[in-house]
């Protein structure tokens, strides 16, 4: 049985690596300046972080893909000879993208009679990469559709993602903070910390540090548990602020001198509601 991978693009999955692997990426849609961009191979990433530096009031908003764009993806793969599709997508706790991939299934089956199955990640950005991979390598040692799903499903629970911001107005922007956690924040100069929580597989406040060295400190030590828990694997994803990025690298190496570590520039599902020079630290526990 052929199988065949799609995800969306707020898995920050690199496009060389998708061509590679012939995995279907489903652009979302980012708004600014009253034209719907689609967040794909010719977005121009460079320009879209220069707007937040040169614009004081550049304001973007993401929304999901259409059904209709994942069945185009679950098309395409059909027509290539594949047997059986694996979407997984960012939080549904984050984004309508996983009902638009689950109406698409639908659509797939009752239209074509082909199976396409869900994976909601719980989670965005490289923690949605952790469940792809691992479904490459299933699907290379010829492992069954059902399985791979089910392996993918106990992935995401072992997944964890941590936050750090340098501003409260981002998320203000979005409606993602209330008034006065913004105003207290505000006059303070507080950098929240978040949390994505597993559950629900949305963005929690959890914390809040003075500055954003100390914030880098404050999400190794949650994400450890203050060092009694340590993942193999370690991504480190940016919005735009490589500097901060090594200098979470240089601590988890510090503590960890072989652990695994990957840094990955956000694309706007992280940075249009976080703001540039934020850190996410995504960890996997298996």
């Amino acid at each position: 049985m052929k199988i065949g991978l799609v995800t969306d693009s707020a898995s920050d999955l690199p496009f060389d690596f998708a061509d590679e692997h012939n995995i279907k990426i489903t652009p979302m849609n980012v708004n600014f300046d009253e034209t719907n961009h689609k967040e794909d191979r010719n977005f121009d990433f460079d320009n879209y972080y220069r707007q937040f530096e040169e614009r004081k009031l550049f304001r973007v908003k993401t929304s999901q893909p259409s059904p209709g764009d994942f069945l185009e993806q679950f098309m395409a793969l059909k027509d290539e000879g594949v047997d059986f599709i694996i979407c997984a997508t960012v939080s549904s706790g984050l984004s309508g993208t996983y009902n638009s991939a689950i109406q698409a299934a639908r659509a797939l089956e009752e239209e074509h009679g082909m199976k396409a199955e869900v994976v909601d990640a719980k989670s965005a950005s490289v923690s949605v990469v952790y469940l792809l991979e691992l479904a490459l390598e299933m699907i290379s040692a010829g492992a069954e559709p059902d399985a791979i799903v089910t392996a993918m499903r106990e992935r995401v629970d072992k997944i964890e993602t941590y936050l750090t911001l340098p501003t409260l107005k981002y998320l203000r922007a979005g409606g993602r903070v209330s008034m006065p956690k913004f105003l207290i924040g505000s006059l303070f100069g507080l950098k929240p910390i978040t949390y994505v929580e597993p559950e629900t597989g949305k963005n929690e406040a959890i914390a809040t540090v003075k500055n954003m060295d100390a914030g880098v400190e404050k999400v190794y030590n949650l994400m450890t548990s203050e060092g009694t828990k340590l993942p193999k694997h370690f991504s480190i994803t940016h919005t735009n602020d490589e500097e901060l990025a090594n200098k979470m690298a240089n601590l988890i190496r510090k503590n960890q001198p072989e652990v695994e570590i990957r840094i990955t520039r956000a694309r706007s599902s992280i940075s249009a509601h976080a703001g540039p020079g934020a850190l996410a630290l995504i960890a996997l526990f298996d």
